[in-house]
Order: C-alpha cells, then structure tokens, then sequence
C-alpha cells in the first residue's frame, strides 16, 4: 500500500508561559502536517500439517516519512542555558517561542508507528472419547521500536518487545460449557507503550521522562455456557 496524505492531524504539546516556571502550563493540541507518506505492507498466512494442527503467520511492514519542512516547537528538547539573545519571548498569543527549540520535521517518523511487526500463533485440538475436546493455543508477538511523537528525539524512543500468550480451552460434548484458562505477557517482560519526553524544569535543569506500560504477567480462568 501507499498512501499521500495532506493535512494529517498530529499531537503536539503546547507551552504557555516559560515552562519550567511558575504559572507555566501545557497541554495538546492537534496541528495539520502538511505532507505525509506512508507505504508498506502485510503478509498473512496459515498452514495445516495436520488436521488437527493450525499455525499462523503474520508480518506487518510500514514506513512512515514527513515530506514537508515546516517548522514547529521541540518542547521535548533540552534548551542550552539562555542569554538576552536567546530567551523566550511571548508571541502574540501568550506562549513562548524558543529559538532553540524550532525544528523541521522533514524526514522524520510519525509518532507510534513501529515498522515492523510480526505475530505467530499455533493451535492443536484434542479430541477426547465422550465427545469433549481441549484447544491449547500459543501467541507470540514482537514489535519493533517507535518515537512517542514526531520530533523523533531519541529519549521518546520505546524500545522493541515481544509479547507471549497461552490459553486452553475446553468444550463439553453438547456446545453448552466452555472453560478457558489463559495467561497474558506469560514470561512477564517490561513491555513500553510510550515513552514521553516533554517536561524540562529551569530551575534544576532537569529532563523528566513519562513511561506507560502494558499489564505485567495476568491469568484467569473464564467460564461459558451456551443456550439456544
């Protein structure tokens, strides 16, 4: 696939006031990027040695790229220690333009958008005598990294991570019961959704990073009972 869009709508954080100081706020904002790219592909697959065995396949290829220069405001950036020359000075709406933090985006990754990502999941069905069956089934992911905004800063970067799921099924004979045992991130990684960049503190120089993460290892059982 390939797609040329214009106009794509973007989340940029906002700065009113000098951030790091007193009454300094930011929030979100959506801007229109005015040339964007994207390309890629997907493949999926499924193959059955046996009857009773089904494993499938899936790959995920995307290349993101911003085609147009215009210039926005890093707030995620570490500004230099200011002179008369470089501090902030309000604009015309109140907030803050630093110099030191006006970037071109052209060439940069939109954010959270890994380009590669891959999926493997088998499934065996176990027919017992009274009619019943189990269904174990295995899941494995990996994702590859991604920047939490379009800024690409290298401190925004969420690294890759792979993911493993189990579960079991059980079916009783007439369709009616179901009982699934299940596991999620069963070996328990540190899987990042995001990472943010985007507080800076003057008066201590300090840069302050935001982690999200998915759920750590979870289990449960789930019962069903069906009825016509």
């Amino acid at each position: 696939f390939f797609y040329n869009y214009t106009d794509v709508q973007s989340p940029l954080t906002v700065i009113t006031g000098q951030q790091g100081q007193t009454g300094s706020t930011s929030f979100t904002a959506f801007v229109n990027v005015p040339k964007v790219e994207t390309r890629g592909f997907e493949l999926e697959g499924n193959w059955n040695p046996i009857d009773a065995l089904s494993i499938g396949f899936t790959y995920a290829y995307l290349d993101t790229a911003i085609k147009s220069d215009d210039v926005y405001l890093d707030t995620t950036k570490n500004p230099a220690t200011y002179t008369a020359a470089t501090a902030p000075q309000p604009n015309l709406v109140g907030t803050y333009v630093d110099p030191l933090r006006a970037r071109s985006l052209k060439g940069n990754q939109l954010s959270q958008s890994p380009t590669n990502k891959v999926a493997l999941n088998a499934t065996y069905r176990i027919e017992m005598a009274d009619g019943s069956s189990f269904l174990p089934t295995v899941s494995y992911s990996w994702r590859d990294h991604f920047y939490d905004t379009f800024f690409n800063n290298p401190l925004e970067l969420s690294p890759a991570y792979y993911n493993l799921d189990a579960r079991l099924n059980w079916y009783s004979s007439d369709g009616k019961f179901e009982i699934t045992g299940w596991v999620r991130n069963l070996t328990d990684q540190d899987q990042n959704t995001s990472i943010s960049a985007n507080s800076y503190r003057v008066q201590d120089s300090g840069q302050y990073q935001g982690y999200s993460y998915s759920l750590p290892r979870t289990y449960g059982v789930d019962f069903r009972f069906h009825w016509k």
